[in-house]
């Protein structure tokens, strides 16, 4: 991608950081309802634990909100979708003799 959040095209960080969105993408009013820190610029600089760099990754791959499990059920109620994450693709339940024999 880049190296700063700022420069990268599809980012809302730019906006936050110079203060106006000249996309009319985001929902200001919502942003400060939530309290979206105004500092954008220093959080943007700050080094985040690799924890949360993956959570992020993770959340944006799936896209799914990036917050605290009470925000994002609380979204998950006002849009009445789940947000949850969960790993793509079949369950890998591991195979017993029983499991087998049921099916079989």
């Amino acid at each position: 991608m880049t190296g700063e959040a700022v420069a990268w095209e599809w980012s809302s960080a730019r906006a936050h950081v110079a203060g106006r969105d000249e996309t009319g993408l985001l929902a200001w009013d919502t942003l400060a309802e939530y309290g979206v820190c105004a500092n954008w610029a220093e959080r943007l600089k700050r080094q985040q634990a690799e924890s949360t760099e993956r959570g992020l990754r993770r959340a944006t791959l799936a896209g799914i909100p990036f917050a605290d499990p009470a925000f994002r059920l609380e979204l998950e109620r006002k849009f009445e979708r789940d947000l949850e994450w969960r790993p793509r693709g079949r369950s890998h339940q591991p195979k017993t003799l029983a499991a087998t024999a049921a099916r079989g």
